[in-house]
This record gives structure tokens, C-alpha cells and sequence, in this order.
């Protein structure tokens, strides 16, 4: 697997997982499309991934850092209310932008 191919998957799942968070909830919070919004920019980006070029690169890294971050609080949530599909919703994006990360640590040391 490589960069882009690590983004575009993060992009994705941050886009579908969010869209499902939405549509399932018996009351849905717009807050639940926040994930959407960076999966869009991550995946406007892809394409400079694709290409190597180092701006967009930095960008896709420096979004997807912040969405890393920023799920933290939710899981968290989750966790408390011990919402099981909601963890594993959060874990599962989480999780893909840390792979997305080590990914554009590694394209970015080169």
C-alpha cells in the first residue's frame, strides 16, 4: 500500500462511516457530518498525493492529524455511554487515519 492509496481509504471511510452515523440516529446531529467535510477535503487532495505534489501532501497530512485528534473526544463519549456501535464508528476512523498518518510520515521523511 502507499500514500495515496492509505488517504484515499481514510477519505472514504471517514466519508461513509459519518454519512452512517447520520442516517442511522433516531435524532441526527449535523455534528455527525463533520467527518464528512474532511473526508471531502482529503479526498479533493488525493489526486496531489497521487502526484507527489509536496503541498497537498502536507495538507492531507495536516488533515487527517487534525481528524486523528479530534475523534478522540467522541471516543471517549462513546465509551462512557457504552455505546458499542458508536466505538466502534469512532475506532474504526480513528484507526484508519493513524494508518493514513504513518503512512505520510513516511513519504514526508523522504
Amino acid at each position: 500500500m502507499n500514500v495515496q492509496k492509505a488517504n484515499l481509504i481514510n477519505a472514504v471511510t471517514l466519508f461513509s462511516i459519518s454519512l452512517w452515523a447520520y442516517f442511522s440516529s433516531m435524532n441526527p446531529s449535523i455534528t455527525s457530518l463533520i467527518p464528512l467535510l474532511f473526508g471531502v477535503m482529503l479526498l479533493s487532495l488525493n489526486n496531489g498525493v497521487l502526484h507527489g505534489l509536496k503541498g497537498q501532501t502536507r495538507a492531507a497530512f495536516v488533515l487527517t492529524l487534525i481528524v486523528a485528534i479530534a475523534l478522540i473526544k467522541p471516543l471517549l463519549a462513546a465509551v462512557d455511554a457504552d455505546k458499542s456501535i458508536a466505538i466502534f464508528r469512532t475506532s474504526l476512523m480513528m484507526f484508519t487515519s493513524i494508518v493514513a498518518i504513518f503512512f505520510f510520515i513516511n513519504i514526508i521523511k523522504k
